[in-house]
């Protein structure tokens, strides 16, 4: 599926890169992995070893991406509502 949204941010994704070796002390590495995971784009990880083949071969489904991005951020949102309404009842 083409993009729904052109020239938006959601659209334009079409790689990251890692921001350190994974042994690296200040390794953020993990928390990207997770989120390419959340969002089913991991083939779009882009290491030091260069593309991964997937990277030209398949297409992004946006509609998946945006599902799916949908109900993590509604999930968050829920999180952060209890969060702050827990700390202002006591």
């Amino acid at each position: 599926m083409s993009c729904p949204k052109v020239g938006t941010l959601e659209c334009r994704l079409t790689g990251v890169f890692k921001d350190f070796h994974n042994d690296d002390p200040i390794s953020r590495n993990s928390r990207i992995y997770k989120a390419l995971d959340m969002i089913g784009l991991w083939s779009r990880l882009i290491g030091f070893e260069g593309f991964p083949k997937a990277f030209f071969q398949e297409e992004i489904d946006y509609q998946v991406v945006q599902s799916r991005g949908g109900l993590e951020r509604d999930k968050s949102l829920r999180y952060l509502d209890h969060a702050i309404k827990s700390a202002f009842k006591q």
